[in-house]
């Protein structure tokens, strides 16, 4: 049972990365379908109100992601909780790093940085609750 739970910790992170895309795709498809028609240009749309629409939905995937990956992998695992939540989350935040690194697209910084104060504000959240309790 320990193993399995373990082996599931591991399918965490690919999870929660799954589920923090599906959301952020579920945001812009909502955009996009609120565009007028003369507003799409080449089938895009380009809506003034649109780009904000398309940040939000990348902090909200962002947001998804970085915080599943931080509770499943904190409820799953059955020892060494902290270290493992650590290195997850670090894991979790590897893959919008490498694409900043390969693309030097400047906007995946802020959504980044939310993700790890998300992350880092659930553990210490966790900390605090392990040493009042």
């Amino acid at each position: 049972m320990t193993l399995l739970r373990w082996l599931s910790a591991v399918l965490a992170l690919p999870t929660a990365l799954a589920a923090g895309w599906l959301v952020s795709q579920l945001i812009v498809g909502y955009a996009d379908a609120r565009c007028a028609p003369e507003s799409r240009i080449g089938g895009a749309c380009v809506a003034a109100w649109h780009t904000d629409w398309v940040a939000g939905a990348v902090y909200a995937g962002v947001a998804v992601a970085a915080l599943l990956v931080s509770v499943s992998v904190f409820l799953l695992v059955p020892r060494f909780k902290a270290p493992a939540t650590v290195v997850a989350l670090l894991l979790g935040v590897a893959a919008p790093v490498a694409l900043y690194v390969a693309t030097g697209w400047a906007d995946l910084l802020p959504p980044l940085g939310f993700a790890l104060a998300l992350g880092l504000a659930f553990l210490m959240f966790l900390s605090r609750r392990r040493t009042h309790a």
